[in-house]
């Protein structure tokens, strides 16, 4: 396993989209195995998740309009992040994450730390009885970590299981499958598509959807909008190509 220096050195957490590579990677996680990697059409790269709660935690952000961009395995200012740890009578460490750090269109940012449930900071928990200190460097990581945000006037969450829509993230799961045109083949997946393009509103929160049953009694002809989305978006983009090699040209 790498050290955090050399993670440093190769330039993890710089950069946004394609350029960006999270502090931490599934493959060098000790907890694996309920460790996911996801494709991110948008950021063109894929996403590292640690748990499924964070699965979850980054469909739900993913599916909002408003989301520029995702860091996950965020890694903090190590310096800052131990002055405040020893302010709150904390140990040092080598280094700091965040489980998700997202950029809105409208500038402002949002720290997410993302944990199973709330009964992590159950003082009653039967996992505590004898180690009280487990769940109070807990709650002292936490604050650690809103304060650290909070400094840099970012908003910071705190996420469990019990504030996810599992219906939306199995919705959203099932539609961005095919978000990419060429994994497209049945009318189905056609549908999908325009749901995942958001050409098509469906309500993603309510109940589990039955793609089939909709297909089957849709009141519009769901290859012609496909193919009608197809054509525009390959136009829209010919057009960008055409504006960026004038640019060149001119330059």
């Amino acid at each position: 396993m790498k050290s955090h220096k050399r993670k440093i050195e190769e330039g993890r957490c710089q950069g946004y989209g394609k350029d960006y590579t999270p502090f931490i990677l599934v493959r060098e996680y000790k907890g694996r195995g309920t460790a996911s990697v996801i494709w991110d059409p948008f950021e063109e790269r894929l996403i590292h998740c640690l748990s499924q709660t964070e699965v979850a935690v980054y469909e739900t952000i993913r599916w909002q309009d408003n989301v520029e961009h995702i860091r996950e395995q965020y890694l903090l200012d190590t310096d800052r992040m131990n002055a405040i740890a020893e302010e709150l009578g904390m140990k040092k460490a080598p280094w700091w994450t965040t489980d998700f750090l997202v950029d809105y269109d409208d500038g402002s940012k949002t720290a997410f730390s993302v944990k199973y449930d709330r009964s992590a900071f159950d003082p009653n928990k039967r996992t505590y009885r004898g180690k009280e200190s487990r769940l109070h460097n807990l709650v002292m990581r936490q604050r650690a970590e809103q304060i650290y945000w909070e400094s840099q006037k970012v908003r910071f969450k705190l996420v469990t299981n019990e504030d996810i829509n599992q219906v939306l993230v199995w919705n959203v799961k099932s539609v961005m499958s095919y978000y990419e045109s060429f994994k497209v083949i049945s009318k189905e997946q056609k549908l999908k598509y325009l749901i995942a393009h958001k050409y098509v509103y469906i309500p993603m929160d309510k109940q589990i959807l039955d793609f089939h049953e909709i297909v089957e009694r849709a009141g519009f002809d769901i290859d012609e909008l496909y193919k009608r989305v197809l054509v525009a978006r390959d136009l829209h983009e010919e057009i960008i190509e055409r504006r960026e090699h004038n640019g060149r040209i001119k330059k």
